[in-house]
């Protein structure tokens, strides 16, 4: 009898455990393009997305699919890659592909045996794609680059969508932009001051704010020299209708209407760098970082944007911060700038 009690509770908890398994992210590789202009180096394009792949699965429990497992990807007789995908073809590269996430990506080799990365992660069914940048070095330190990819990897393809290469250490200075005002602001510059940061008078904590909930979200995506979170822009999609018919007036409209999309939207990144670079050279500011931080409407959940004014590098992104008042989600902002990626000291 007590055995049979024994194996009833083991069994309970067999089933209990099972129906609560920790969901696997899935992902699914496409090649890497050598940019090296070195054939010598051909050899990484399989190796490395399968090296990638490797240790998502192994060290982050993720659910992977290896580039030669999908037919779009390769040629059928020879089961070679095809030429470099562009980010409009992903939603179509990644329609049959039981995947959460598709990654792929270029390298190049530079001097001093090192290698540059440049790596794509694409959430299947958005319009976005996370890029960065990684600098390592081959031979036996490939390996150490590997691992440090696939960590950032592992972040990004998570809900939080975290990003970070760099820590926020206290007495950095900071200018802080948000959606929220009058008391809410105070107790954020509050937990800010009181971790030992000095703020920037970029925003005033009066009781009125400068930025509302539709104008934060317009940075909810950014962008750095290293890293972006962007959205996907065709030209072939925007079609700004005009011709012998439209007279001066509206010709002048159809051309502001371009001159607005080609500023914001194709060539956002340079638009967002030039920008900063009047800032940094105004003399008006000393800040090292620009902290964006996004409030839902109940003030309950936040995603936080951090870049470095000095040489206009993205730090930090994370969304979904939760708390339960703004001086508790502004605790947890700080401990994300202070800490490194899940999993790391």
């Amino acid at each position: 009898m007590k055995y049979l009690f024994i194996n009833i509770v083991f069994s309970a908890a067999v089933v209990l455990l099972s129906g609560t398994a920790a969901y696997s992210e899935s992902a699914a590789f496409g090649f890497f393009v050598n940019e090296s202009g070195n054939e010598s180096f051909n050899y990484l394009e399989k190796i490395l997305p399968n090296s990638f792949a490797g240790t998502l699965k192994n060290r982050h429990n993720f659910d992977i699919i290896k580039p030669a497992q999908i037919p779009s990807l390769t040629f059928e007789e020879d089961n070679n890659f095809k030429t470099e995908l562009r980010e409009r073809d992903l939603k179509n590269v990644t329609d049959n592909v039981s995947a959460d996430y598709f990654i792929y990506g270029t390298f190049k080799s530079l001097d001093n045996n090192r290698i540059l990365l440049k790596v794509n992660v694409y959430k299947k069914g958005t319009s976005s794609v996370f890029y960065f940048e990684e600098i390592g070095y081959l031979e036996t330190e490939i390996f150490k680059l590997v691992d440090n990819i696939a960590l950032q990897i592992s972040s990004i393809a998570s809900e939080s969508a975290i990003y970070k290469n760099e820590k926020i250490t206290p007495k950095s200075k900071l200018s802080i932009l948000t959606n929220i005002d009058g008391p809410d602001l105070n107790s954020l510059y509050y937990e800010f001051m009181k971790g030992g940061y000095r703020l920037s008078a970029t925003q005033g904590n009066s009781l009125y704010g400068l930025i509302d909930d539709e104008q934060i979200n317009r940075f909810y995506h950014i962008s750095g020299v290293n890293a972006s979170f962007h959205r996907i822009h065709d030209p072939k999609e925007i079609e700004l209708m005009y011709g012998t018919w439209s007279g001066a007036d509206y010709y002048k409209s159809i051309t502001e209407q371009k001159n607005s999309y080609d500023k914001y939207a194709f060539n956002y990144i340079k638009t967002k760098n030039d920008v900063l670079q009047k800032f940094r050279e105004s003399g008006t500011d000393n800040s090292d970082y620009l902290i964006i931080i996004g409030f839902d409407c109940g003030r309950s959940t936040a995603w936080v944007r951090c870049i470095n004014i000095k040489n206009n590098k993205l730090i930090i992104t994370e969304s979904g911060i939760k708390g339960s008042s703004v001086p508790e989600i502004t605790k947890n902002i700080i401990s994300s700038l202070t800490t490194g990626l899940p999993g790391t000291k």
